[in-house]
């Protein structure tokens, strides 16, 4: 419902596709939920930056639950830290942008973890219209960077290296 709000009230166009009396949430599969999980992600460089914006993204294989399900999908993972929008309107905001831009696009991503995290100061921004498409587009476009990197890194596998006093390390070669 937040996120119909979101769409209707500041027409901002994520290519979504439904009526507005549906329900748009994102479910609690498609989210991170676990601190190591998080550093895990944050680890990894990052994969893409537009101007408000950096993406970090950790690709893993597809795993089982206890109930036998497989969990081969994106899911996501927000950082808003207070010091860079300080009211909690602003970081709300944000954090709905990031959510529906990524709800519209998660069937298209490659499943793994996806970290959205915000890089720059926007406490002296002025929150109109204008300014939520543009953070709307710099995420359409980071989510686009991120998809091409996810495939160049696909190209990529890790092998794992035997030292002669039996330690593995581990080394990327190029298909």
């Amino acid at each position: 419902m937040t996120c119909t709000w979101v769409r209707v009230l500041y027409d901002i166009d994520f290519g979504m596709v439904g009526t507005p009396s549906e329900r748009f949430e994102l479910p609690r599969s498609r989210k991170i939920i676990k601190a190591d999980a998080y550093a895990s992600a944050l680890r990894m460089r990052v994969c893409a930056r537009s101007q408000d914006f950096a993406l970090h993204h950790l690709a893993h294989r597809a795993q089982t639950d206890a109930d036998g399900v497989s969990q081969s999908w994106a899911q996501l993972g927000l950082v808003v830290p207070k010091r860079l929008a300080k009211h909690a309107v602003r970081r709300n905001l944000l954090k709905r942008l990031i959510r529906e831009s990524f709800r519209v696009r998660a069937t298209s991503l490659p499943a793994g973890l996806w970290v959205v995290r915000l890089n720059s100061n926007v406490n002296a921004v002025v929150i109109m219209t204008q300014q939520k498409r543009l953070w709307a587009t710099q995420l359409a476009d980071l989510w686009a960077e991120g998809k091409r990197f996810s495939k160049r890194l696909s190209g990529t596998k890790t092998v794992a290296i035997v030292d002669s006093d039996s330690s593995v390390t581990q080394g990327l070669k190029n298909e």
